[in-house]
């Protein structure tokens, strides 16, 4: 569906909305909740201008990604190698942090998730990264069987396991002295260059799985079972009961803002949560990357893409689209305004700092506690006024949330 549909969708529910307001109602109209085709092209519209280029991008991402580190595993000690390789596990990442706002689907858990395949946590299972079992299993070469590793679990796989063999210049391992590769002397009797050439036939089987998993993402929304079928056409097929159940699955991924950026990437390292002492700069992501402000931009660009379908707020209220064409034919246009100038200011917080955020903690730590306020302004508005007036549920993990 282009475009032009949508917004002619969009208008169709905008008239039925205002036909019915007219008997002085004051939530979400009859004639907006019942508007199942309207929502459908908004869905038709996120699947084929969000989901699938964003996915397509990562695949290409994921293969030159591939490419790098075989250049890597055939000169382990070439500094040009591991400087290109780490660029293109940068802009791998980059790309996948776009789509950790997008677990709706095969992405998400196989548990809770609908349609959900566990396909994130095969790509990427920051913070769970188990950086001592990687150090074993260079030690050990166990990364060779491409069959095991298939299987393996998530923590031990992914672009978070990519980072540590990648970025990791130390030639110590992160086990704990009594662990069999220390007591056994198997990780001593490695030289330095052994180390580094093992690592990076480690990446080089990762990143291969990676490049699958990617592809394999793909497929399950547009190879045989042809998951954008039941998502587009969600209400007649299998997975969603109607088109507002996959709408509450699209927002339910967008509390990735609150529950995993504004907790947990910023709340833990600012000492909101989780953390012991006042700070915890250890606890950023990609930590060894300094990519933790990269990241969440990405997140960040992500959600302004869901919520309004463009890049720029100009654009998005010239030519509404996504839940900024719902939210302003349910009546609340006023709050997709002020959700897109929260995400304006948020991006300006952001760009604010010119270091890694682990740096501004210790440097301007006010900027990077504006990051977290404008973070929090943005996702109040999410739980509260936006699934309000959208009619959406607040997912089950964020239930408890009074932050």
């Amino acid at each position: 569906m282009n475009t032009t549909s949508v917004l002619r969708a969009i208008a169709a529910l905008t008239f039925g909305t205002a036909t019915f307001a007219c008997g002085g109602s004051s939530g979400p109209s009859a004639a907006f909740l019942a508007g199942e085709e309207a929502r459908r092209a908004i869905l038709t519209d996120i699947a084929d201008s969000v989901v699938n280029p964003s996915q397509a991008e990562f695949v290409l991402k994921t293969e030159s990604l591939v490419t790098a580190v075989e250049t890597l595993a055939a000169a382990p000690e070439d500094a040009g190698a591991a400087t290109a390789v780490r660029a293109a596990w940068a802009g791998a990442m980059d790309s996948w942090q776009e789509q950790e706002v997008l677990q709706f689907g095969p992405a998400g858990s196989a548990v809770g998730t609908a349609g959900g395949k566990g396909l994130r946590d095969r790509i990427y299972s920051w913070p769970l990264t188990n950086t001592c079992r990687l150090d074993q299993e260079t030690a050990s070469g166990g990364y060779a069987d491409a069959t095991a590793l298939a299987v393996a679990a998530a923590n031990v796989r992914g672009l978070d396991a990519l980072e540590y063999l990648l970025f990791n210049t130390s030639l110590e391992n992160a086990c704990p002295i009594n662990a069999e590769i220390n007591s056994s002397g198997s990780w001593a009797a490695l030289s330095g260059p052994e180390i580094r050439t093992k690592r990076a036939a480690h990446a080089l089987a990762l990143a291969k799985d990676v490049r699958d998993s990617a592809r394999a993402l793909q497929a399950a929304w547009t190879g045989a079972n042809d998951f954008r079928a039941e998502f587009v056409e969600a209400g007649r097929h299998v997975v969603y009961h109607s088109a507002q159940d996959a709408l509450n699955a699209v927002s339910n991924a967008l509390f990735y803002l609150d529950m995993e950026v504004k907790d947990v990437k910023l709340g833990t390292p600012l000492g909101y949560s989780n953390c012991t002492t006042d700070l915890c700069p250890e606890a950023f992501e990609g930590h060894l990357s300094f990519r933790a402000k990269p990241n969440i931009e990405a997140n960040v660009r992500a959600f302004r893409r869901v919520l309004s379908g463009a890049d720029t707020t100009a654009a998005a209220r010239a030519t509404p689209r996504h839940f900024y064409a719902l939210l302003t034919a349910a009546g609340a246009g006023g709050l997709a305004d002020r959700m897109l100038d929260a995400t304006d200011r948020l991006e300006t917080a952001l760009g604010a700092i010119t270091t890694d955020l682990a740096s501004a903690v210790f440097n301007d730590l006010p900027a990077v506690e504006a990051i977290y306020g404008q973070l929090k302004a943005l996702t109040d508005l999410l739980k509260t006024e936006f699934i309000s007036a959208l009619d959406l549920e607040l997912p089950q993990r964020a239930d408890g949330d009074n932050d």
